[in-house]
């Protein structure tokens, strides 16, 4: 399991053209496309721990953590003419509750990000413990590898261009808005539930000033890309 769990982390970093050589040769079953993708003629990128699993719910797509490179590999003309969106969260607050998510899967002897958890987070008493863990390169990479802790932009980039390929970024601050504005834009009739809501305290009561900086340091280009500042606004 942890070398799946690597080969998937790994894919964000394989140059594309590499990618787009072997994944459909070695993997031909396993392109992310669905017919729901050809249905709406649209494309949603699950970046986790922002609200992916209610969207899946609320368009009847298959839920799936799979980045936009994955679907370029396989199919770059559909990838490139069809809609493409995701949502976005502040990092300080998604760090916390996908933290909080992982943790929260340890009591499961079933669950993969639990047994990940139970794996890797065993020394770390609580966040904070955790978030000083992070300035170690070594922890730091096996730990930021992981799809809950990826950065966002790896998500809707694709190796060795920097340039953000999505049509639209929506935020889980404005879910609600931006929800509907996605609805409308793809003809649908439909309701968003909120599902899988983290259980944690306010993020910011969870942070000092030293791990505050850590993450700000962590994600500084996920902070500078979508605006992000610490109190919860962004531009």
């Amino acid at each position: 399991m942890q070398h799946i769990i690597h080969m998937r982390s790994a894919e964000h970093f394989v140059p594309q053209g590499i990618k787009r050589a072997l994944l459909p040769t070695l993997f031909p079953g396993r392109s992310p496309f669905g017919e729901e993708n050809d249905r709406h003629q649209a494309i949603f990128i699950h970046v986790p721990k922002t609200a992916g699993t209610s969207m899946h719910q609320a368009f009847g797509t298959i839920r799936r953590h799979a980045p936009l490179s994955r679907y370029a590999a396989y199919d770059p003309v559909r990838t490139a003419r069809y809609f493409k969106f995701c949502f976005v969260r502040n990092p300080w607050d998604r760090l916390l509750s996908a933290y909080s998510y992982v943790r929260g899967c340890e009591a499961d002897p079933a669950s993969q990000d639990g047994r990940w958890s139970r794996t890797n987070l065993a020394s770390c008493r609580n966040f904070d413990d955790f978030v000083h863990v992070l300035t170690n390169p070594v922890v730091r990479f096996r730990l930021m590898s992981y799809q809950h802790f990826l950065p966002q932009y790896l998500w809707i980039t694709v190796p060795g261009n920097p340039a953000l390929q999505i049509d639209h970024i929506g935020r889980f601050e404005t879910l609600d808005a931006d929800f509907s504005m996605i609805a409308e834009r793809l003809g649908l009739d439909t309701s968003l539930r909120r599902l899988k809501v983290s259980q944690h305290r306010p993020y910011q009561d969870s942070y000092n000033p030293k791990t505050r900086e850590i993450v700000g340091r962590l994600f500084a280009r996920d902070i500078s890309t979508f605006g992000y500042r610490f109190d919860g606004s962004h531009r």
